[in-house]
């Protein structure tokens, strides 16, 4: 039976060539893997800052955010074709992250979108300003070096963002804060302006308790006259 044949007594000239055997996965190179880095965090960057745009911020400011987002999708698009140039180069068929748009779960808001995409944008900056003296095409070492000045210049922008947030933020609380003072003052004010009815009310009410023999609802009446008088 064939199942009972060992691999061992195969004739060497039937053996496959080392060449030809399986490896394993192909190693990864280091340029290689900081061009899909670089994509999936564009892609990534773009989610962010279309989620972020959606916050309650003034339409000046949404329209800037989709703009961050719509200049990301544009870097992942031109470090796609420099990826493509590489992986012709390097003669391995390795398909490239970032065909489409990262997700973010519905549960992000988009002060976290906001807050997120302000360390990946500084990650970015770092990121290309360490490799783009790493690769030999001068075009993608020049691509690298817009893209390092230009996360350095969306995050100083995305920073003026979320202070402005947060501004408006401490100043919605801060009103929200007034209009609950003056809700309870106007409270305070009609209780004190009832308050002698009320005592005189639990009075009558305690003293009738009392002569009924209900001692604790007298009780219960005189407390209620006590609260309102203190």
């Amino acid at each position: 039976m064939l199942a009972t044949a060992t691999t061992s007594a195969a004739p060497a000239a039937l053996a496959a060539p080392a060449a030809l055997r399986p490896q394993g996965p192909a190693p990864s190179h280091p340029l290689l893997d900081f061009l899909d880095r670089a994509i999936r965090r564009e892609r990534r960057l773009e989610a962010l800052l279309r989620r972020a745009a959606r916050g309650r911020f003034d339409e000046e400011t949404r329209e800037r955010l989709r703009f961050e987002a719509y200049e990301d999708r544009e870097h992942a698009r031109i470090l796609r074709r420099h990826r493509l140039d590489l992986v012709r180069e390097l003669g391995v068929r390795l398909p490239a992250p970032g065909a489409r748009v990262a997700k973010v779960g519905a549960t992000v808001t988009p002060e976290a979108a906001l807050s997120e995409s302000l360390r990946l944008r500084a990650g970015a900056r770092d990121d290309f300003g360490m490799h783009h003296g790493a690769f030999e095409d001068r075009f993608l070492r020049k691509f690298l070096e817009v893209l390092h000045r230009a996360h350095g210049e969306g995050l100083a922008r995305l920073r003026e963002v979320a202070a402005a947030a947060d501004t408006a933020y401490r100043q919605r609380d801060a009103a929200a804060a007034l209009t609950g003072y003056r809700e309870a003052a106007r409270l305070a004010r009609a209780l004190e302006s009832r308050a002698p009815a009320v005592r005189d009310e639990a009075l009558q009410a305690g003293a009738a308790a009392l002569a009924a023999g209900d001692q604790p609802g007298a009780i219960a009446q005189y407390e209620r006259a006590l609260a309102v008088s203190s």
